[in-house]
C-alpha cells in the first residue's frame, strides 16, 4: 500500500495519498501531511492547510506533530 500512496504524491493526489495512509496505517502519515500542509501554502491555499490538519485524526499525528503543523498553518494566516 505504501507504493500506491507514494504513486499519488508523485500525481500530485494528495487528498487520496492522505486517505489510503490513513486508511492503512501508513507510517509515514505525519511526512506525507506536513509536506502536503507546505505544498498547499506555497500555492497560497491557506484555507485547505487548516481544514488539512482539522480533519486529521489527533491520533495519527501526536501532540508534537499537531502543533507543528498547526504552527505551521498558522504562520501563513
Amino acid at each position: 500500500m505504501k507504493r500506491a500512496v507514494d504513486c499519488c504524491v508523485l500525481l500530485s493526489q494528495w487528498d487520496q495519498a492522505v486517505t489510503l495512509a490513513q486508511e492503512y496505517s501508513i507510517p509515514q502519515i505525519q511526512t506525507l501531511l506536513f509536506k502536503y500542509a507546505a505544498m498547499l501554502l506555497e500555492q497560497q491555499r491557506t484555507m485547505e492547510a487548516v481544514q488539512l490538519y482539522r480533519k486529521v485524526p489527533y491520533k495519527l499525528l501526536g501532540r508534537c506533530a499537531f502543533q507543528q503543523l498547526l504552527l505551521l498553518t498558522s504562520t501563513f494566516l
